[in-house]
C-alpha cells in the first residue's frame, strides 16, 4: 500500500486476508503513527514502512499541503507555494520488495501524489516479471495516468475500471 496514509486500504486487505503480508508505505512520521495505531487496535498485522518510494534510493523533499496532510508528494504539489517541505528517506519499490523478502505481489495500491510514474516506471524496468502485481490500483490524474495506462497495457495488463483519478488493472496468470 504505497501512500498508505492512515491505512484504510491496508486495513481493508488485512481484515479480509488475515494471512496475507500487508506492507504499508507512508513518508510522514505522524501519519505512520496513526496507521500503526489503527492496525494495532484492529488486530491487523501490517508492516509499516516510514519512507517514500521513488525512482532512486536516498533522500528527497516531501511537499505537504499544510491544510490537508493527506496531500503530500515528492513532486511539488500544484497551485500553492505555501507547502511545507521535509527531507525524507526514499527507496525504490524493488528495494522495498527485497527488504521485505517479497516473492510476489498479489495487489498493489499506489497513491503517491503524482509521483506514481517515478515509482512504477523504475519498478517495471528493473523488477523480475515474477514480482509484477496481479492487481494494480493507481490513484493518478492525467497526464500521468494516460502514460501509465499505455505502459501497463504494453506489459500485458488489462484495464478493469477507471474513474477520473482511480485506475484498476489486472495481469493474467502466467
Amino acid at each position: 500500500d504505497v501512500g498508505a496514509n492512515v491505512g484504510a486500504f491496508s486495513l481493508f486487505v488485512a481484515a479480509r486476508r488475515p494471512r496475507a503480508l500487508v506492507v504499508a508505505v507512508e513518508p510522514q512520521r505522524e501519519v505512520c503513527a496513526r496507521l500503526a495505531f489503527h492496525a494495532r487496535i484492529n488486530g491487523c498485522a501490517i508492516r509499516v514502512c516510514e519512507c517514500a518510494l521513488s525512482d532512486r534510493e536516498g533522500t528527497a523533499q516531501l511537499f505537504v499541503d499544510p491544510r490537508d496532510k493527506a496531500r503530500a508528494s515528492i513532486r511539488m504539489l500544484g497551485g500553492d507555494s505555501a507547502q511545507e517541505r521535509r527531507e525524507i528517506a526514499t527507496t525504490t519499490l524493488l528495494a522495498l520488495c527485497r527488504q521485505e523478502r517479497l516473492e510476489r505481489i498479489d495487489a498493489l495500491k499506489v497513491d503517491a501524489g503524482g509521483a506514481d510514474d517515478l515509482i512504477l516506471d523504475r519498478f517495471f524496468d528493473t523488477a523480475p516479471a515474477a514480482l509484477r502485481p496481479r492487481l494494480l490500483i493507481i490513484d493518478a490524474c492525467a497526464p500521468t495516468s494516460a502514460a501509465l495506462a499505455r505502459g501497463l497495457v504494453a506489459l500485458g495488463y488489462r484495464a478493469l475500471a477507471s474513474s477520473r483519478a482511480k485506475h484498476v488493472f489486472s495481469r493474467p496468470e502466467e
